[in-house]
């Protein structure tokens, strides 16, 4: 089996697109290892969650300049001087780093996103060792090239080059003289399933991320729920308590979506967006019971139907779907009977903003005006 390594820069992490590319040719079983100009920092999109990345290390670079001079002299010479004249001294000591990891590793083949400084370390690598070398032209390469002097010396060295547009195909034979036996037009690929219309009915909870808030007991209630295919939660806020490790611990991360604190507008999308409002707060010793929630008033406004517990005074607000607190069983049921009502069409929210109009307007900040200051 051959094994590749994809040529990464992970500066501003990896785009979505090589994210998945490499998660879907490991699914064909192609052995995928990085080589990175910068170390992976984590986060979204991260390789390293994925496959083994090997990032520059200037120790690493010393050691690699004096093991390829001394194992061939004369072309290493060569393409120093090379280097030197298309302003590439950086890229070439790279290049010379990741020929020494080539053999290492045991690679057969580079891959390379965008004809960058990622192909011009590639380039000399693939020069001192002999290797495949495989480049994707996207567009910025064309349009905006950081060196396109030397692009336009070395694109023909590479062993297979794939366009992404016919455009960019006829704009590499015109422009920069590729041989167009070099090119195969293959389009990118989006994951047709994620991004289609769906009919998924998503509970939306804004609060912060702190245990009253009830997040624990929610997240087991849904790693209880049976598989309704179609559910999806989206929480909103901003806390000590962390979601996505609290999303891994019960196994429901595929059905919960984490964001931080968000605008009053941001909010506003969200309100509109989605179906149930669920707020599973339960009395603790550090922060006590709730009092009466603003985001239930926003959500009620929202014309939402509201899935909620009995604790402190939100029974005054609420008259829906009212659980005990703190009961992972009963928020179950609770999560069962909205969605039901939900797909159901049975849920008529005009009662509820009817209700908020009606006692939490802002009438109240006049009353209270005219009872402090008049």
């Amino acid at each position: 089996m051959k094994k590749v390594a994809y040529i990464l820069s992970l500066r501003d992490s990896l785009e979505s697109f090589i994210f998945r590319e490499i998660v879907l040719l490991k699914e064909k079983q192609v052995d995928i290892i990085g080589f990175s100009l910068f170390k992976d920092r984590g986060g979204l999109y991260s390789p390293s969650d994925i496959i083994p990345v090997f990032s520059l290390n200037y120790f690493g670079v010393i050691v690699a300049f004096l093991f390829e001079f001394l194992s061939s002299p004369k072309s290493y010479i060569g393409l120093f001087f090379h280097a030197v004249k298309y302003g590439a001294v950086l890229e070439f000591l790279i290049g010379t780093y990741f020929a020494r990891k080539t053999r290492q590793q045991s690679v057969d083949i580079l891959q390379c996103h965008f004809g960058d400084k990622k192909f011009f370390a590639a380039y000399y690598c693939k020069k001192l060792t002999g290797i495949t070398l495989n480049l994707t032209v996207h567009a910025h390469e064309i349009f905006a090239n950081p060196n396109e002097k030397l692009f336009k010396a070395i694109i023909n060295d590479a062993d297979n080059i794939i366009c992404i547009s016919e455009k960019n195909k006829s704009l590499l034979i015109r422009d920069f003289g590729v041989k167009p036996e070099l090119i195969e037009v293959i389009r990118l690929s989006i994951d047709l399933e994620n991004f289609s219309k769906s009919n998924d009915v998503y509970f939306l909870t804004v609060g912060r991320y702190t245990e009253r808030k009830g997040f624990r007991e929610l997240f087991e209630a849904i790693s209880l729920l049976p598989d309704f295919g179609n559910i999806k939660f989206i929480t909103i806020g901003w806390g000590p308590l962390d979601l996505n490790l609290l999303a891994e611990e019960f196994g429901v991360t595929d059905k919960v979506l984490v964001f931080d604190k968000m605008s009053p507008e941001q909010l506003r999308f969200f309100y509109s967006k989605c179906h149930v409002f669920c707020l599973p707060s339960k009395s603790t010793i550090e922060e006590g019971e709730e009092g009466i929630p603003v985001v239930l008033m926003e959500a009620m406004a929202s014309k939402m139907l509201i899935l909620s517990t009995n604790s402190g005074s939100i029974c005054e607000l609420v008259d829906e779907i009212v659980v005990e607190q703190g009961s992972v069983i009963d928020l179950k049921e609770g999560i069962e009977a909205a969605y039901k009502l939900i797909q159901n069409g049975g849920f008529d929210g005009q009662v509820s903003r009817d209700k908020v109009v009606t006692h939490y307007s802002v009438e109240n900040v006049n009353r209270l005006h005219k009872h402090l200051y008049e």
